[in-house]
């Protein structure tokens, strides 16, 4: 029994040191992102049917360099069937050059993720402006850092970009659609949450047609949101504009991508996207950031909540984990996926942790050779055993 009670001490102990470290690992609101700065990575997102004509429209978010854009699912198809308004799931893309000029036909996506429930998706570019395939790996795309909506609060000023629509023509012929940027001052007036997630930002600012699948930026220039409706309420007669948390995006949908965040360590919350501490990562081309899952080796279920970190080679298992010991880390969503953000230098040797709450830890020591990818993603689940 006391083996047993010293075994659950010391992984809890493990539990809140990596805790600790990845929340050290990096200060609240390092990063500053200027609007002048945002509006590149925010995009007008052209509905087309299997024709190529037009059928509506919407506003993205460029999320990751090599093209990949967050909007919601009725920019590109039907919330109530769950149908795509085009059959491959092709969209236009249109980007700013100047922000007094309309957005100009850049690139085509096609629908990658979506969701109809929470009405989310994820497109990826694949097109040019004339049709042809383009590698996404070889894109060096303007993109925003994701910030954490669970950090809001009532009364905390926020930005909403986004392409509403006004002096827009959309041509059955061509695609010249007069997308022109506007920008919105709002303040958040409060929340809905389903169970332990909040599944919605409530602000009185006017979400319009166009806006969205846009942009939300927190005072620090970080993505922490959707616009994704309005809705009057009948009693006050007022219209509340209702935005989709960041944190809402599933980390599944994301891992793999080159994204970036506001803080150093991507701690996953329980709606299926990012929570944690502050301050932006350095770039993926300075070492290597990894992508996997956690699960338990009896069940095959993810694990949320456990732990992946990297520790230098002058920790060893046993001794005390403290903050000068963590290369990088992350923490597991609701379905066990992670992704670390801080590169881990190449051609030195590491200890890889694997912990979780009532599982025993896993320590491996590896060697981060220097072929290996910037981005590398375990192909196989990491499992733990109670």
């Amino acid at each position: 029994m006391d083996k047993h009670v010293r075994r659950l001490a010391r992984a809890r102990a493990l539990r809140l040191a990596l805790l600790a470290a990845l929340a050290w690992a990096s200060p609240l609101g390092a990063q500053q992102v200027s609007i002048r700065d945002a509006l590149p990575a925010v995009v007008a997102v052209l509905a087309i049917d299997a024709q190529g004509n037009p059928v509506g429209s919407g506003s993205g978010t460029i999320v990751a360099p090599t093209g990949a854009i967050v909007t919601n699912f009725h920019v590109v198809g039907s919330t109530e069937t769950g149908r795509l308004y085009n059959p491959d799931g092709l969209v236009a893309i249109f980007m700013l050059r100047r922000s007094d000029e309309p957005a100009r036909l850049v690139a085509f996506a096609t629908v990658i993720e979506g969701n109809p429930s929470t009405d989310l998706a994820l497109l990826q570019i694949v097109g040019n402006a004339n049709g042809e395939r383009i590698d996404p790996s070889r894109l060096s795309l303007p993109s925003l850092p994701l910030g954490d909506s669970d950090r809001l609060e009532v009364g905390d000023r926020i930005t909403i970009l986004g392409f509403p629509g006004t002096g827009t023509s959309l041509s059955a012929t061509s695609y010249d659609n007069r997308f022109f940027v506007t920008l919105t001052d709002a303040t958040v007036s409060g929340f809905d949450r389903e169970g332990a997630t909040r599944s919605w930002i409530r602000t009185t600012a006017l979400i319009m047609g166009g806006n969205s699948g846009g942009t939300v930026l927190d005072q620090n220039g970080c993505l922490v949101g959707v616009p994704t409706a309005s809705r009057v309420n009948p009693d006050r007669v007022e219209q509340m504009g209702y935005l989709r948390p960041i944190n809402y995006v599933p980390a599944s949908w994301l891992a793999g991508y080159p994204v970036d965040y506001c803080r150093a360590s991507a701690a996953y919350g329980a709606g299926g996207g990012v929570q944690g501490g502050g301050g932006a990562p350095a770039p993926a081309s300075r070492g290597v950031v990894f992508s996997g899952q956690i699960v338990d080796a009896n069940t095959g279920r993810g694990i949320p909540g456990a732990y992946f970190a990297i520790a230098h080679s002058t920790w060893r298992p046993g001794m005390e984990l403290r903050e000068e010991h963590l290369a990088s880390g992350a923490q597991t969503d609701a379905s066990g996926y992670f992704q670390t953000t801080t590169p881990v230098v190449r051609g030195r040797s590491y200890y890889v942790i694997i912990a979780a709450e009532g599982y025993r830890p896993v320590f491996e020591e590896v060697h981060i050779g220097d072929n290996l990818p910037d981005r590398f993603r375990f192909e196989q689940p990491l499992r733990l055993q109670r």
